[in-house]
Formats: C-alpha cells, structure tokens, sequence
C-alpha cells in the first residue's frame, strides 16, 4: 500500500497488519534495533546543568583519558575544549574546564600519567602539525553536592614532535614513564620522555605510508602498529628498532588497499591482540606464535570504530558509524560470540540517539563510557549485564 504519512500510529491503521499475530512479532522485530541490554545513561557536558554546555561547533569528543574514579576529555571543532568526567556517586559531574589554547583537533591523543599530569596532541588546523601539551591542577576537591568548585586547569605548550605531521595516536607506555606517538602523513613513531621532556623519532612505521592510526603496547612492553595491506610492525624498545613482521591481517577479497586498522585491543593475560578494521571485520592476533584468526563481522553495515576491554573479558565496540547510526556490540571470551547490540539511544539522563563516536573506554568498575563525535557531543554511558 502507499505511504501514509497520517498512519502514526502503525501498524495498527495498517489493514493487512491489524489484529493479526504476526503484527507484534514485526513490533517485536523492530524494538531489537535499539540496545536492550544493560542501562545506558547520556551524560552532558554542562555540570549537571549548572554551566554552559560546550560550544556546539566545538563538541565533537574524539579522545578520552580513565584515571581513578574519573576521566578526562577533548573535543575538536572550531575550538578543542578540556572537560572531565567523574563518576564516582557523590561527584558524578561532567564539567567543562576550559578551552586548550592554540587547538581545534584532538584525536585519540590524550593521556594522563601519574601525579594527575594530563598530557595530549592537537593542531590549530585540522589536519596541520601537532603540538604536544601539558596539563597540571586538574585536582577536583571535595565533591559536586557541597559544590567545592572546579578544577582550574593549567596549560603548557611543549614541542613539536614531528614537523608538519599531525599526532593521530598517543599512548602512555605501562611503567608510567613515556609517551609513544604515531603521526601522519609520514606514519612517523616517536617517544616522548615525561622525566626530561625529551622527544625521539624512532621511524616510519610503513615504508610507502598506508598505514593504521592505531598504536598499543603488550604485556611484554613490544608496541604495534600496522601498515600496508594489514601488515603487522613491532617496536621493541631493548631493540630499539621497528620492524615488519611476516603477518597479515585478513580483509575481503580486493580490498587489501582500502582496509587499514581501526582498533585494538590487548588480553594481559595471554597477550592475544583483537583487531577490528575499517571493513568491519575482526580478528585475533597472536603475536607469539605469529597466527591470525578471523572472528567475522559483528555489524551488517560499516567498519569498526573503536574497542574497549572489560577485566571480565568481554570486548565492546561500536561500528557501522561511517554509513549510519553506530551500533554496540560484544565480543564473548572463550570463544562465546558475537552479538549485535543494536543503536545507541538511551532516555536517561536525556533522550538521545548516538550517530558516531570519536572515543571509547572501559573503566575498572565495569562500564563502558563513549564520547560522541557530533554536534552537542554528549557522553554515554553503558553498563553491561554482570552476566553473559
């Protein structure tokens, strides 16, 4: 039958649908798009209503640092904004703190070290040379219900680790001492020293400069990165050199050229590797015994977008943002599955749909918490079930 745009109340005006079994089976079918289980909670950026929200051109959330009981965050826009989040239940705030000075994009590059010293990567164009900074007096005292007030953040412009590049990936290494770099368009690996701020340019990750903007370090302290057609490249600091291992990760026929990686993550107990691409595809990695497995593809549509590691083992991620609306979904440990979540869209604290996200972590608690990459960025948060 044509569409009627005055049937709001379908399927029930529908006369081939109405008073038929099969009509709550269809409902039933359609409720399955939307995540329905565990909670799921939108979080905005305004102090529980009591500050101005971020900019709406400067809200887009694209890096996320955990720390104890809180995180930190940047967004890229017209101006990058600090902000944190902390969730513990007598402080749970998100609140802007301030804008970082001579930045509009900051990617997937900020970490916080030890002492409570923020450091993150971000250009004054999109897409130009990054600078590093630093970030002190983040401490936030008390708590939101004595409403003690908020961190004033002080910030340090530091140095330019690679001219002309842009830093698409910065990570703390596990002994709290270094900050390992990626940047484009040269794939160029880099360190920075927080003792002495000192920077080193390693090397290029990829010879011809298709490479991944993704970096992460094992239990062992080797750090990965991958190049051309998925070709997996170790760093080992006691070897001081990069080096490409005869190691691939699988795509689709004839798309070798097209697929690069777009997440990872790391089981500390058996330092496996589970990747995902922008194909949507993923895989597991064992870079001991040099073996890839293919796990398949969690979504219908679009390529992964980011993957975060509970302690219990499960891994969450979200894909198929670059055709659509994102969707969650959970990869089981010991071989239990993939299960397609559905779409983000939460009722609690607001009603809101999530389209895309530009970061993503797990916490030590349990919880999933994404930052949205669009206008009036918001935070989600996702508790899982407690079982599977």
């Amino acid at each position: 039958m044509p569409l009627d745009l005055k049937m709001r109340s379908w399927p029930d005006r529908d006369p081939a649908l109405r008073g038929k079994p099969e009509t709550g089976k269809i409902v039933g079918s359609a409720s399955r798009t939307f995540v329905s289980e565990g909670g799921l909670v939108v979080k905005a950026v305004d102090f529980n209503g009591r500050m101005a929200p971020i900019p709406r051109e400067s809200s887009a959330i694209t890096s996320l640092a955990p720390g104890d009981g809180l995180l930190y965050g940047a967004t890229s826009g017209e101006q990058s904004w600090l902000f944190q989040y902390a969730f513990t239940p007598h402080r749970e705030a998100a609140i802007p703190l301030a804008p970082i000075p001579d930045c509009c994009e900051v990617r997937q590059s900020l970490v916080l070290a030890p002492g409570d010293v923020l450091y993150g990567a971000g250009s004054s164009r999109p897409g130009e040379e990054s600078h590093l900074f630093r970030v002190t007096g983040l401490h936030l005292p008390g708590d939101v219900i004595q409403e003690w007030g908020v961190p004033r953040p002080h910030f340090e412009s530091l140095d330019v680790p690679a001219a002309g590049e842009q830093v698409v990936c910065l990570r703390l290494d596990s002994q709290g001492e270094m900050l390992y770099g990626l940047t484009r368009p040269g794939g160029i690996l880099f360190t920075f020293t927080l003792s002495d701020g000192s920077v080193n340019v390693l090397g290029e990750v990829d010879p011809v400069r298709f490479f991944s903007p993704v970096l992460i370090e094992d239990a062992r302290g080797t750090w990965y990165a991958w190049g051309t057609t998925g070709r997996m490249v170790r760093f080992e600091p006691w070897a001081g050199r990069i080096e490409a291992a005869d190691l691939y990760v699988p795509c689709f026929p004839g798309r070798g050229p097209y697929a690069r990686i777009a997440a990872a993550v790391c089981d500390p107990q058996t330092g496996c590797l589970t990747v995902g691409d922008t194909e949507g595809l993923l895989s597991l990695i064992d870079p001991e015994q040099e073996q890839v497995t293919p796990l398949g593809k969690p979504t219908p549509i679009g390529g992964i977008d980011h993957l975060a590691r509970l302690v219990d083992g499960r891994i969450f991620g979200v894909a198929g943002s670059r055709e659509g609306m994102a969707h969650l979904f959970v990869i089981y440990p010991g071989g239990g599955g993939i299960r397609d979540l559905g779409v983000l869209c939460a009722t609690t604290e607001k009603g809101w749909y999530g389209y895309r996200f530009g970061a993503m972590i797990a916490t030590k608690e349990g919880r999933v918490i994404l930052g949205e990459d669009d206008h009036l960025g918001c935070l989600f948060i996702y508790f899982p079930p407690l079982s599977f």
